[in-house]
């Protein structure tokens, strides 16, 4: 699936609305994020908000007029979305994002945090101006407010793991982790739809199935972050050895190789190191153990178990088609 042609309407608009909104000035604090946020990205969170949207709402008249007046709270979490890539960037001491220098990399760490700050206060001033009624805008705030919290208790759970050194997670610590840092943001992208149509019954199993997908999208980016193409993947190969993280495949394979592999790769994260040949003989490591094709076999579990949802949640119309094809895309991307 080539999801810029798929979806290039959704992503359009939702750029557009992006460059309307976004403050700059004054340049100090905004200048430097509109050419960070249009670097590109796959924009998944909006392509599901919106297919969601119009997948349910099948009147043709009433769903063009839904769907203008989403562009803002979508956009909103795509921006919300690029925040916390900007913090991440300066947590993970990464250097790339989307194939060019990160933002702290070029414009120095103090900028770049606070220009993640001011997107974050821009964010929650602009969420005032959602063209909905008193009470279904009440929802939504609240509703993104829960998944903004879970977001960073995620990146929480990550961070803590890897300071304090510990290996004694197991893989439903990880569900747990990734559901918030990645599944919540991705659950909320999916759900808000039945605020917005008054489908109450809809927000939890939507929400799920967002936050499945969500896991599985992780668990590919993981994936990619140790067998993908750089040119594709547009980040540093080998990142999350240098990091320490605490992936899936890291935890299958410290379960499945056994001293002194196991000891072994533990130590090598512990390093942080950037040598090539470690960062190579960690990845060995989880290839030993066939921790990589685990991981790939879970999220293709998940998202074949998703997609069985999705089609009995929504009705079988070209949207909730372009849904299925998203969710196959997840699990089969090479960026």
């Amino acid at each position: 699936m080539d999801i810029g042609k798929a979806f290039e309407k959704e992503i359009k608009d939702v750029d557009n609305t992006i460059e309307e909104i976004l403050p700059k000035e004054p340049k100090e604090a905004y200048g430097m994020l509109y050419e960070y946020i249009m670097r590109g990205g796959k924009r998944i969170r909006p392509a599901i908000l919106l297919t969601v949207l119009q997948s349910i709402e099948e009147d043709a008249k009433k769903r063009e007029d839904i769907y203008k007046r989403t562009l803002l709270p979508c956009s909103l979490l795509e921006c919300f979305h690029a925040f916390t890539l900007i913090h991440d960037d300066i947590e993970d001491g990464s250097v790339l994002r989307r194939g060019k220098p990160t933002l702290h990399v070029t414009h120095g760490m103090p900028v770049a945090l606070n220009s993640g700050d001011s997107l974050y206060t821009f964010i929650w001033r602009k969420l005032l101006d959602i063209n909905f009624e008193h009470e279904k805008k009440l929802a939504m705030l609240k509703a993104m407010g829960d998944t903004f919290r879970e977001v960073v208790e995620g990146q929480a759970y990550d961070l803590w793991w890897e300071k304090h050194e510990l290996f004694d997670q197991n893989e439903q610590d990880y569900f747990m982790m990734v559901s918030k840092k990645t599944g919540a943001l991705i659950g909320i992208s999916a759900a808000i739809p039945s605020i917005i149509l008054d489908k109450p019954s809809l927000f939890s199993p939507l929400y799920a199935f967002g936050k499945s997908i969500g896991i599985a999208f992780q668990i590919q980016d993981d994936i990619l972050n140790l067998v993908g193409e750089e040119e594709k993947y547009k980040k540093t190969i080998g990142d999350d050895i240098t990091e320490g993280k605490r992936t899936l495949m890291v935890i299958h394979a410290i379960s499945a190789l056994g001293n002194p592999d196991a000891e072994r790769l533990k130590q090598i994260l512990r390093m942080h190191t950037t040598d090539n040949s470690l960062v190579a003989e960690a990845i060995n490591l989880m290839k030993k153990s066939d921790s990589i094709n685990y991981s790939q076999k879970v999220a293709s579990k998940l998202v074949e178990k998703e997609k069985n949802e999705i089609a009995s949640l929504l009705p079988q119309n070209e949207f909730s088609r372009k849904m299925i094809e998203l969710s196959n895309f997840i699990v089969n991307r090479e960026m």
